[in-house]
């Protein structure tokens, strides 16, 4: 009798447990990390409007639910953009520390610099920011150390090869410009690279320097004067939110544009080369995901893109008159039509 009765007590026992294991393994949204005791609201610092890459956007939407997060139910975003003007940074970065946000998201490294100073608690996660330990924001790559975290860029480093794959597709060109800005330390990178590629590639570099949008008129005036067959993307914001700008003054000379990345080429450019960006967002969905559920950014690794995509517009590629060889269309990731 007594046996019967542990024996009963050990089913109902068993029984409990196998229920409750049964209800966590069939609930999609427990997490057994830290919860947070609120809504949380996550802050976006841009310089340039969501509409220049709206593709990323919806990438860290779609990392923010592989997350379990959904906007508008169990966490909330505040998007803040300068507009391409990056002095209005500082106060847009102080206006989400006011509301406040839990975690502040930013592209750039004048984004991060804004958000730090704007507040002494609150993290930061850079999204595909060029040479971060270079520029003082973090201590390294494998522990930030600080507030500081997310991805970073090989942005500048790659401009050889977009040069490379230039010359590749299109090998008459002679004579290719680069756009960039001086003030900006990525791009000063960037242009070194370009230098260095463009005579390797046996090609003349012009140098069309960029700081503001007001500079575009001199710099294409420059640009026809020197007779450039082709436009390189040298990267950064103001480039970034003047895309169309480009395109349609290269769309008037003929001559192709190689970016830095797909909105480029789903906007009219030849092609672009570098990172996936919308892997890039969700990568800082990641970020964000461990930071409100309670890990430091100290201690989480910046990481580095892993994966590259060449990008090219079919359409674009017929009105310039430019038939891709074979061995270049081997190595294409997509072609835009």
């Amino acid at each position: 009798m007594k046996g019967a009765r542990a024996l009963g007590q050990l089913s109902r026992r068993a029984f409990v447990v196998g229920v409750g294991a049964a209800l966590l393994t069939g609930c999609d949204l427990v997490r057994l990390t830290k919860q947070p005791s609120r809504v949380p609201r996550i802050g976006h610092l841009s310089v340039n409007p969501r509409s220049t890459n709206e593709s990323g956007w919806h990438g860290f939407l779609e990392g923010l639910r592989e997350n379990g997060w959904v906007d508008g139910q169990n966490i909330t975003t505040e998007w803040r953009d300068a507009d391409g003007a990056t002095e209005r940074l500082p106060g847009l970065a102080a206006d989400l520390a006011g509301l406040p946000v839990d975690v502040i998201v930013t592209g750039t490294a004048a984004g991060v610099v804004a958000a730090t100073q704007a507040s002494t608690t609150i993290p930061v996660v850079m999204m595909a920011v060029s040479d971060p330990v270079g520029s003082g924001l973090i201590s390294s790559l494998a522990r930030p150390g600080g507030r500081v975290t997310g991805t970073a860029s090989l942005a500048p480093q790659l401009t050889a090869k977009r040069i490379e794959f230039l010359k590749e597709a299109v090998p008459s060109i002679s004579r290719v410009a680069i756009l960039w800005n001086p003030a900006n330390p990525a791009e000063a990178t960037a242009f070194g690279e370009a230098q260095i590629a463009a005579n390797a590639a046996g090609m003349r570099l012009q140098s069309l320097q960029v700081r503001a949008p007001n500079d575009f008129v001199a710099a294409f005036e420059a640009a026809s004067q020197g007779r450039a067959e082709a436009l390189l993307d040298g990267g950064g914001p103001v480039l970034a939110n003047s895309r169309m700008r480009i395109l349609e003054f290269a769309g008037t000379k003929r001559i192709p544009v190689i970016g830095r990345a797909r909105p480029w080429v789903e906007d009219g450019a030849l092609m672009s080369y570098g990172g996936n960006a919308t892997d890039q967002w969700r990568q800082a969905a990641s970020y964000v995901d461990k930071i409100i559920r309670g890990t430091s950014p100290a201690v989480l690794p910046v990481e580095l893109p892993t994966t590259f995509e060449l990008l090219v517009n079919q359409r674009t590629a017929q009105t310039l008159g430019i038939t891709f060889g074979p061995s270049f269309l081997d190595q294409v990731t997509d072609v835009i039509q």
